[in-house]
């Protein structure tokens, strides 16, 4: 091990989820890394969950139960707490592989102060089933291209903390996807990565989980602020990346109705399958065929 290990920073926003906050908690904890401050920022819960924080506070830099706006601002709170040289958020659903934390340090380099990426274990609360989503392209060409596409998930992607503190808070306005936004602006600003082909963050898929309940809140979410941010880019070419990507996230939205209408099974799937006509990208393409597996599987 190096002698001087960075200082890394974990939030964990949480809201009643006095049944998983346990285990996210242990799983930090018993990294045993020696340069490690953790902070739990919960927004009031009524189900036992302050009663599980509070017996790990010796473990915690700080924690707080009170009112917030959503897990933003959890996490915009959580930061301010935060002195580390590398940071990241840890829902109260989610926890960490053995040795993550060394990893990351591992990949961490002082003198470029770059941001570290890693793998994420998908895995889903009710089939038993997981799979390995592999971060990559996290830069510039990875977030614009869709015939191949970046491919970012939240729990992989380790920042710097001084550059994620002198870049924008993270919005309340969108609260759903607000880390995948904040991705886009933040990478395109700090695009410093090493990558590490560990997995690091075992990401629950659960009905009540925002990623499972509020799949069209999502991409609503997302055309409104690409939409958004085209209005404030003065470069051409960032400009016209956002409005491909808007057009494409538009794409993503009729598919997703149409996977949800009230109509029966059959006549969903044919729709869906009749939609490959107008298809003139991979992954659009994918994103159909992604469509009618959930179809068949409920």
């Amino acid at each position: 091990m190096p002698k001087n290990l960075p200082k890394i920073s974990i939030v964990t926003p949480s809201y009643n989820q006095a049944a998983y906050i346990e285990e996210t908690i242990l799983s930090i904890i018993h990294q045993d890394y020696p340069n490690l401050e953790y902070i739990i920022v919960d927004g009031g819960s009524t189900d036992g969950s302050v009663e599980i924080i509070k017996k790990y506070e010796q473990y915690l830099k700080y924690w707080i139960s009170e009112p917030d706006q959503g897990q933003a601002d959890a996490i915009n709170k959580g930061l301010k707490h935060c002195t580390g040289d590398i940071f990241n958020w840890i829902n109260s659903d989610d926890y960490l592989d053995p040795y993550a934390l060394f990893t990351i340090a591992n990949a961490y380099d002082p003198t470029l102060d770059n941001n570290v990426v890693g793998n994420v274990r998908n895995f889903y609360e009710d089939s038993g089933l997981s799979e390995i989503f592999i971060n990559r392209d996290i830069d510039l060409k990875g977030i614009f291209t869709h015939d191949d596409g970046g491919r970012y998930h939240q729990p992989g992607l380790w920042f710097s903390l001084k550059k994620l503190k002198q870049f924008e808070p993270f919005s309340l306005k969108y609260q759903n996807g607000f880390d995948h936004f904040h991705y886009i602006g933040y990478i395109l600003k700090y695009p410093e990565v090493v990558y590490t082909h560990q997995v690091l963050v075992n990401f629950r898929f659960h009905n009540a989980s925002k990623t499972v309940s509020q799949v069209p809140r999502f991409i609503i979410d997302q055309i409104n602020y690409l939409q958004e941010r085209i209005n404030l880019i003065d470069d051409e070419v960032i400009a016209s990346y956002f409005n491909s990507l808007r057009t494409h996230t538009i794409k993503q939205y009729k598919i997703n109705r149409v996977a949800h209408l009230p109509i029966s099974k059959t006549k969903r799937i044919i729709m869906l399958i009749k939609s490959f006509k107008d298809v003139d990208d991979k992954l659009t393409y994918r994103f159909i065929l992604g469509a009618i597996k959930k179809v068949l599987k409920h």
